[in-house]
């Protein structure tokens, strides 16, 4: 059922879409959204935290799906795989409300648009020597 809802997803969009946005250099903003609306970039990180609970079997299989369809979306192992796994693991309940709950959603930044502002340091209980 994921796979197949994925692919519905993304049959819509083609490899013609993907090829111009990579030649205008432009982020694939509608795929993500469009994924990320339904929740598919978020099927790895814990349900407490609005997530599938699939774990990286289930990312991994929105990814095979992507790229079965013709499109691309790197960004996927990045942002919810990378970002989103350690945030769930390892951050603080703040950290954890705000960044599990925004990654799956965040559209993908282009070179265009401002970075978001810096967070807080947490402190951390290791020292580098």
């Amino acid at each position: 059922m994921l796979r197949e809802a994925v692919r519905g997803i993304c049959s819509g969009f083609g490899q013609r879409y993907s090829r111009e946005k990579h030649a205008a250099g432009e982020p694939p903003g509608e795929l993500w959204d469009a994924l990320a609306a339904k929740g598919y970039l978020g099927v790895n990180l814990p349900e407490a935290w609005g997530g599938g609970g699939l774990g990286m079997s289930g990312l991994a299989a929105v990814g095979e799906e992507i790229s079965g369809a013709g499109s691309s979306l790197l960004l996927i192992v990045v942002s919810p795989a990378i970002v989103g796994s350690i945030l769930a693991r390892h951050g603080t309940h703040e950290q954890r409300s705000v960044g599990c709950a925004a990654s799956p959603t965040a559209a993908p930044r282009s070179r265009s648009r401002s970075p978001s502002p810096t967070p807080a340091r947490t402190p951390t209980t290791s020292r580098r020597r």
